[in-house]
């Protein structure tokens, strides 16, 4: 099976998270011992600009701790939480047959993914549709319509695929065929590392 997040992944990214504590944890560590220090030595000395020195390292720890864990820790730590729901979490196997990708994005979880649609037979009724969720940074599995497929989901989330059965190349259409031959070179795999996260 074609694996889309797996282990390795959330690794990385759990590193990276812990980086991010580790490294906003030394700076607010080196401001709060200065301002101590001002606090101890500066403040006696010259009240006013003792007083003034606290309240500004103050600030800008204040400051910086807002911006910090607003922007880029909290987009981190999202994604950090959806990989470990994906490796920790109950994992679902189906099987259907491809019928087209949606062009619009959907947020879950503070994470951006595009949808993946198959025809589904759902036990005891005919057959239905089944949307399946792709994280947007990961490139389109090249899929015609048809193909038949067998993939786990958790959360409804694509994390493997295989592709059980392919349409002939004989039965795509001329605009199906166009279409997955202009696609081939813009498909590039995205390196974890460069991954945009949210």
């Amino acid at each position: 099976m074609t694996e889309i997040f797996g282990e390795r992944e959330y690794t990385s990214v759990r590193k990276r998270r812990t980086a991010m504590i580790w490294g906003f944890s030394c700076y607010a560590a080196i401001l709060v011992a200065a301002n101590v220090l001002v606090a101890i030595f500066l403040r006696p000395a010259s009240y006013g600009w003792g007083l003034a020195a606290n309240i500004f390292l103050t600030a800008l720890l204040g400051a910086s701790a807002l911006f910090y864990f607003e922007l880029p820790f909290r987009l981190v730590n999202r994604y950090y939480k959806l990989l470990k729901g994906f490796v920790h979490g109950l994992r679902e196997t189906g099987e259907g047959v491809f019928l087209y990708y949606e062009e619009e994005q959907t947020v879950k979880d503070g994470v951006e993914f595009y949808g993946l649609v198959l025809e589904e037979k759902i036990r005891g009724r005919s057959s239905g549709e089944h949307r399946i969720l792709i994280e947007h940074s990961h490139r389109r599995p090249d899929l015609h319509v048809g193909d038949k497929l067998r993939y786990e989901t958790q959360g409804n989330v694509l994390l493997r695929y295989e592709v059980t059965e392919r349409i002939p190349d004989e039965l795509l259409s001329d605009e199906e065929r166009r279409a997955s031959e202009s696609e081939k070179p813009a498909q590039t795999e995205i390196k974890s590392t460069e991954r945009r996260t949210l």
